[in-house]
């Protein structure tokens, strides 16, 4: 289980808090989402998760650890795996290949076992046509499913997609998701999906919505219709249907 506790965060410079006594916990299987309006925290709060930010104040703990106790931070991020918005913050490879092997080698796998891990990722990710070609070469979706399948690759528990589907075609967006939630689900791990569409937080277990640095709203999915008029009062996306239902009120 990932939890937050009272976790306030600011960034340098800045006199305002991203993040105000923020409380809410993650399962440790399963899907969850996070749905708020930009600059509510989402993906400060996905920083927060695998130690690349420490709170000002609070805790977070993933598996009763605290972040800022994890003894080497590798560890954490391996167990806490997040593919972002634009993957190529994330490319460091010149190949397909060699980006997938990247975090194996990292973490000193063994060749034969690093090898075996690389055919197994691109064939689950349907890489396996593309595995010479530059990350930077390809489409938004492939570049996105070269992200997942190169963070995946280390067996995270805890997936993280931090809006990641956001700059993608329809198709594009249907597939990705498809492959981390059948990436989760084989596993019994928990993949948190960081979303601004509602469709995408209906396939969910559990839904956090974020307002202002804080959790105002948290349940099965079910709370984004039966809370639309507050979540377009936070601007937090909602369904056409549900937009039109709100009006009535």
């Amino acid at each position: 289980m990932i939890e937050f506790r009272d976790v306030t965060f600011r960034y340098p410079g800045s006199d305002i808090d991203v993040l105000r006594n923020l409380s809410f916990r993650i399962p440790g299987k399963g899907v969850t989402a996070m749905m708020g309006a930009n600059g509510s925290g989402k993906s400060t709060s996905a920083l927060l998760m695998n130690g690349i930010l420490t709170p000002a104040s609070g805790v977070v703990e993933v598996d009763s650890v605290p972040t800022t106790e994890w003894n080497p931070q590798s560890d954490l991020r391996r167990l806490v795996g997040v593919v972002f918005q634009d993957p190529n913050l994330q490319f460091t490879s010149m190949t397909v290949e060699r980006e997938i092997a990247f975090g194996l080698e990292n973490a000193k796998i063994p060749f034969d076992l690093m090898r075996g891990s690389v055919e197994e990722f691109l064939g689950r990710f349907d890489l396996s046509g593309i595995r010479d070609q530059s990350p930077a070469s390809l489409s938004g979706g492939e570049k996105q499913r070269v992200a997942l399948a190169s963070v995946a690759v280390s067996c995270p528990h805890y997936l993280v997609l931090d809006e990641a589907t956001t700059l993608l075609s329809p198709r594009a967006r249907r597939k990705l998701l498809a492959d981390a939630i059948a990436e989760a689900g084989s596993r019994e791990s928990a993949l948190v999906l960081i979303t601004q569409f509602p469709d995408e937080a209906l396939l969910a277990d559990h839904v956090v919505i974020i307002g202002n640095g804080a959790v105002v709203l948290q349940g099965g999915p079910e709370v984004l219709a039966a809370s639309a008029a507050e979540l377009i009062r936070l601007g937090v996306p909602v369904s056409l249907r549900d937009r039109l239902i709100a009006d009535e009120y």
